[in-house]
C-alpha cells in the first residue's frame, strides 16, 4: 500500500484549525501508511511551506501534494476524500 502524506496548515490563533487537526488525527489513528504533518503558518518553516502551495487561508489540508480542503471539512467529507488516495 502506498504511503499517504497529509499536511495541515494551521495557526495557534485559528479557531477552526485545532478541530480540523483533531478530526484528521482521530481518523488516521493507527494507520501506519498515513503520515500527518501539521505546519504552523506563523513559524518560518510553515510560512515557507505555505508559500510553496500559495496558501492564503487556514486550515488548509493537502493530501499527497494536492489541496484537498480549504477550511475545515466534516469527518464524512474527509473520509470520502481520503478514499481517493487509498
Amino acid at each position: 500500500m502506498a504511503k499517504i502524506v497529509i499536511e495541515i496548515f494551521s495557526a495557534e490563533w485559528c479557531p477552526h484549525c485545532h478541530p480540523a487537526v483533531e478530526m484528521v488525527s482521530e481518523v488516521i489513528e493507527g494507520r501506519e501508511e498515513i503520515e500527518l504533518i501539521v505546519w504552523d503558518v506563523d513559524s518560518p518553516e510553515g510560512r515557507k511551506k505555505a508559500e510553496e502551495f500559495m496558501i492564503t487561508a487556514i486550515p488548509t489540508i493537502i493530501i499527497n501534494g494536492e489541496i484537498a480542503f480549504i477550511g475545515r471539512p466534516t469527518k464524512e467529507q474527509f473520509l470520502e476524500k481520503l478514499k481517493e488516495f487509498e
